[in-house]
């Protein structure tokens, strides 16, 4: 499980969200890391790291994701993750990744952070 297929961006006003299609893995780490990096650059306060389409991630990645939260809690920018299907829930909550970041439903997400529905 080591196929990253595409990293998209949506950019809402003062938000952004990420969504990763296919596998989080140390083989696309590099990749992960610069989309995400080069996010922390802009004027926002919330990423939404949509999970819907992420099917796997392995232990590096959680490692750099958690970096990566920190790095951005130290900018003021709040990461949530959300639509996280029943497996990579599974691993959150194994490895009390839950204790760690937010993790939210969509509607959630929705709600509170960008105020208005997307696709």
């Amino acid at each position: 499980m080591d196929n990253l297929k595409d990293i998209e961006i949506e950019d809402f006003d003062d938000h952004i969200v990420v969504y990763f299609y296919g596998d989080l893995s140390i083989k696309n780490i590099k990749d992960i890391d610069e989309v995400l990096n080069k996010e922390l650059n802009k004027d926002i306060d919330t990423i939404g790291i949509n999970c819907s389409y992420l099917n796997h991630v392995d232990s590096i990645s959680i490692n750099h994701l958690v970096k990566f939260s920190k790095k951005a809690s130290n900018k003021g920018i709040e990461i949530i993750f959300f639509c996280l299907n029943d497996h990579i829930e599974n691993i959150f909550t194994t490895i009390n990744l839950d204790k760690l970041v937010k993790i939210s439903s969509k509607e959630q997400f929705d709600d509170f952070y960008i105020g208005k529905k997307f696709s």
